[in-house]
């Protein structure tokens, strides 16, 4: 008698691993399990429903998930329009890991709210075919009540119900990803980046969310989230006085205040014309001969997403539940793909008990 499995989970947990099917199969091997590619390919296309329980046993010790992971049904969702408008030199392993990352966060936060509600989602949305970019960014800053420099903008966007992930991907060619799910926004970026960058990329998807353009590319689509991240992150008005006549040594220490790149800041200066074209250019060739573009110095502090965190203790503690291996098992996760996903120390916010 076999067990009934399900093809996407299967797809999920490889994917997740960044294992091909032939590599799958090869560390099968080891746990004393053989099969055929063509046997593989029926599981993950839901042609054979039932598998051995020495096969689903090889599965969870391959790819580190609980059986139960590979039974319950995934609602996987349809992802790629937004996440690779962009960045189309993704490799094949690094796209199913990020999707893979996605879709089982989708899963596990949508399990964990029917227990705890945000209580606050507030997020605007404006038109490009009304207003510039820079001017929706200046509306968002003055709906959200925001002056000067944006503190932690991790923060803000939770605070107004937006969640925040971090991927850990040792690939330069992602950087950020922003979606609409289940009547939720998420962000999704790659742990790996600078924390200037973290900001950036943030605010850069927070663009897309508040021009609700996240999911429709088209040629501007990224110019104008950029346009709107500077402006968001750096308001013309604000930070005019201290771009006049910047260089290295000053973007170096407003780097602190802002929060963001030295380049950042030098191509701003540039673009609100607090200096001139050929000074901009004569700056990144010096930033160029210093190592900058490639890291530098003065890093800022990165930010932690903290909601799905605070979710988490609030269902614990409804459920009274001491131990994260119960929590763990609960959404059909190992406890140590749990922590990777979810666990540091938290606190309550914009949270109650349903």
């Amino acid at each position: 008698m076999g067990i009934n499995v399900e093809a996407e989970k299967i797809i999920l947990a490889r994917e997740y691993n960044r294992l091909t099917q032939n590599e799958l199969i090869e560390r099968l091997k080891h746990e004393g399990v053989v099969i055929s590619q063509g046997e593989m390919s029926k599981i993950e296309k839901a042609e054979r429903k039932e598998v051995s329980e020495l096969l689903l046993m090889a599965l969870s010790n391959v790819l580190n998930f609980p059986t139960s992971f590979f039974t319950i049904p995934c609602d996987k969702k349809n992802i790629k329009g937004g996440l690779y408008r962009k960045r189309q030199s993704l490799k094949k392993k690094d796209e199913g890991y990020i999707e893979a990352n996605i879709n089982i966060f989708k899963d596990v936060f949508l399990y964990f709210l029917k227990h705890v509600e945000i209580l606050n989602t507030d997020v605007p949305h404006y038109s490009t075919t009304l207003d510039l970019p820079s001017e929706i960014a200046k509306k968002t800053r003055n709906y959200w009540g925001i002056s000067g420099i944006v503190g932690n903008l991790i923060n803000v966007l939770e605070n107004n119900g937006i969640l925040v992930s971090y991927i850990d991907i040792d690939d330069d060619k992602f950087d950020g990803f922003s979606c609409y799910l289940d009547g939720h926004y998420f962000i999704f970026v790659n742990s790996r980046l600078s924390g200037d960058r973290l900001r950036f990329t943030i605010a850069h998807e927070l663009g897309h969310i508040i021009m609700q353009n996240e999911d429709v590319p088209y040629p501007r689509c990224d110019e104008e989230a950029n346009e709107f991240a500077a402006e968001f992150m750096l308001p013309s008005k604000e930070v005019y006085s201290d771009l006049i006549n910047i260089n290295c040594e000053k973007a170096y220490y407003l780097k602190s205040k802002w929060k963001v790149s030295m380049a950042a800041l030098i191509k701003r200066a540039a673009d609100i014309s607090a200096i001139t074209p050929s000074r901009y250019k004569s700056l990144m060739v010096q930033m160029s001969k210093l190592g900058y573009k490639k890291k530098e110095p003065n890093p800022i502090q990165k930010e932690k997403p903290l909601l799905l965190k605070e979710i988490i203790e609030v269902y614990m503690k409804k459920r009274n539940i001491k131990d994260i291996a119960e929590v763990a098992a609960n959404i059909h996760l190992s406890v140590e793909n749990f922590k990777k996903f979810f666990y540091s120390p938290y606190a309550y916010a914009n949270l109650r008990i349903v």
